[in-house]
């Protein structure tokens, strides 16, 4: 098949550190012995070339926020109508990507027995009871909190608004302020309302008593699986750089092979918790420009043989590799579909 690499300035998607780009020669290469024709493309050029109806287009992200809004305007627009099964991943999957709102819009397509209840939210809320309340940009643990009442829920509102402060902001803040004490017979409440900044979050049911979660790898019918335990006096795992390579339960790989299925992606990174009762719910998900260290740093992988039985196997392939089986796998299997 033909595969177009889309990349921006020569980067596609993450490798470690995070602004090194994995290297799409080798992807390229990997992807040659699997028989297919691969070629790349800046994404300032998509604008400017008849999009190719035979050939699937890969694409990954990027953290600055300016560029990533690119992306999202670029490819929302080029891949529109019947070109849109043309990228790999789907551009609501790209939407996703540091957007915990769009992810909580789509745990609700995808399946709620997969996902905890969650809502996406830019006006504060009533709630009556412990939910997690998640700004709705930012990696890792920074921007969730717990909540438990009203008050709470605002004052952390507060607290996520304060970290995209600007000079803009400030600037218009200021001119408010003057207009509201200064010209009392011209200010109008509702110009303040309309244009004050808002701030958009997400409250996510919550599970107490977790002591771990699992940062779960899916590149195709193989996962890496790492387990995260949580920070003393903390509810959450991300960021404790407390980490293990268990042997993975059955169950766990069982859900997280349905759950990259029902994504429809050919990889993706996945936070997986199990419940008290024994069943798994997935927190936050990626499917583009993810963190590559469990798959860099795993000793073994799960792998679904033909029969669907997990085997362990060592983890012998470079992250280009993962990435051109993965694609190939995803490419086969729609194929067959069609």
């Amino acid at each position: 098949m033909d595969i177009k690499i889309i990349t921006v300035c020569g980067y596609f998607g993450q490798s470690l550190p995070t602004d090194s780009s994995i290297d799409t020669e080798k992807l390229a290469k990997y992807l040659e012995l699997k028989k297919h024709t691969i070629s790349t493309i800046d994404i300032q050029d998509l604008q400017s070339e008849e999009i190719d109806t035979q050939a699937y287009y890969i694409v990954g992200s990027h953290q600055n926020p300016d560029i990533k809004k690119y992306i999202d305007d670029t490819l929302n627009i080029v891949f529109y109508g019947k070109n849109e099964k043309l990228l790999i991943p789907n551009k609501y999957n790209i939407l996703a990507h540091e957007n915990k709102g769009v992810q909580a819009l789509l745990a609700k397509k995808i399946g709620t027995e997969y996902f905890p209840h969650q809502e996406y939210f830019i006006r504060p809320v009533g709630i009556s009871k412990t939910v997690v309340a998640k700004k709705t940009d930012g990696a890792g643990s920074s921007g969730v909190e717990l909540v438990n009442n009203n008050e709470a829920l605002i004052q952390v509102l507060k607290k996520f608004s304060r970290y995209d402060l600007n000079l803009n902001y400030l600037m218009f803040a200021l001119k408010t302020l003057i207009k509201k004490h200064l010209l009392k017979n011209k200010y109008s409440e509702s110009f303040n309302t309309y244009h004050k900044k808002y701030t958009r979050y997400c409250l996510q049911e919550f599970y107490s008593g977790l002591t771990c979660d699992y940062k779960v790898l899916a590149f195709g019918s193989t996962l890496y699986v790492l387990q995260r335990d949580v920070r003393s006096g903390s509810f959450k795992a991300s960021g404790s750089g407390k980490f293990t390579y268990p042997n993975a339960e059955s169950e766990l790989l069982d859900f997280c092979d349905t759950l990259r299925k029902k994504i429809e992606t050919p990889y993706v990174s996945l936070d997986i918790v199990k419940l008290k009762d024994g069943s798994f719910k997935c927190i936050e998900f990626q499917c583009v420009h993810f963190g590559p260290y469990t798959q860099m740093n795993a000793k073994k992988k799960y792998v679904k043989s033909e029969h669907g039985v997990w085997q362990t196997k060592e983890n012998n392939l470079s992250l280009e590799e993962v990435y051109a089986q993965a694609l190939d796998e995803y490419l086969t299997k729609s194929a067959e579909q069609k």
